[in-house]
């Protein structure tokens, strides 16, 4: 039997870049907040910021060396939306979550500045 929270969220599976993977990972340390409400937050607010529009960013840079994994749980509704955003778009919604990933560490880069600088 699946639990309430289960039924509220799903699995989704996307690749980042391994720099953009260790910010998220120091930003967590640092705050004691989970990844995984950070993902949720950069799909929350990625989805906010282009859904409507669909207004890619110019000149998207290709991904290059190596690329982590991160496997979080996201309401489903926002899945559907990533995935219509996609479809209009045809921009892959790998590419979504990674402009969702940088915008969102975007917002946090005085304070892993700030840390890194203290290390």
């Amino acid at each position: 039997m699946e639990t309430t929270e289960t039924l509220k969220t799903r699995s989704t599976h996307f690749m980042v870049p391994e720099a953009m993977s260790e910010k998220l990972r120091l930003l967590s340390r640092l705050t004691r907040i989970h990844q995984a409400e950070y993902v949720r937050e950069a799909l929350r607010d990625g989805l906010a910021k282009y859904g409507e529009s669909g207004a890619a960013l110019d000149g998207m840079e290709p991904v290059k060396g190596r690329l982590l994994s991160i496997v979080p749980r996201v309401p489903p509704e926002s899945l559907k939306q990533l995935k219509a955003l996609a479809h209009r778009t045809r921009i892959r919604e790998s590419e979504w979550w990674r402009i969702f990933m940088a915008d969102m560490l975007g917002k946090y880069s005085a304070k892993l500045e700030r840390a890194l600088e203290a290390a």
